[in-house]
């Protein structure tokens, strides 16, 4: 499957996914090129991954793809790194919980990059 729209209750994600390999349980995010796996990577296919699952899905892997140097970066499932999903977890629940109206930009630059510049 490709492109599909996703959705978690649990955490109240919606999103869509880049490939899942419905017989293998793969789900794989390409990307241009990766230099760097960062948090938000996991954070990202992590989300992919609950909402797959709430669908009734089965997900047994993930990955990220580099299509520019053709390199394949394996990712642990949630369940496999306890660490990265707690912080995954406490990143959701400051998202969900977070109050627009209080927030105070910080840094004016970083701001004018920001996607969500026009809500503040």
């Amino acid at each position: 499957m490709q492109g599909l729209d996703v959705y978690s209750d649990e955490y109240k994600l919606c999103g869509k996914i880049d490939i899942f390999d419905i017989e293998k349980g793969l789900l794989a995010e390409r990307k241009k090129y990766i230099n760097i796996l960062y948090e938000r990577n996991i954070f990202q296919i992590y989300g992919q991954c609950i909402c797959l699952r709430e669908m009734g899905y089965t997900v047994k892997q993930l990955r990220f793809y580099s299509y520019d140097d053709n390199k394949v970066y394996p990712i642990p499932l949630p369940e496999d790194d306890e660490q990265m999903f707690e912080k995954f977890k406490a990143i959701n629940n400051a998202m969900q919980n977070f109050d627009m109206d209080s927030f105070i930009p910080t840094d004016e630059r970083r701001c004018k990059q920001c996607i969500y510049n026009d809500f503040c």
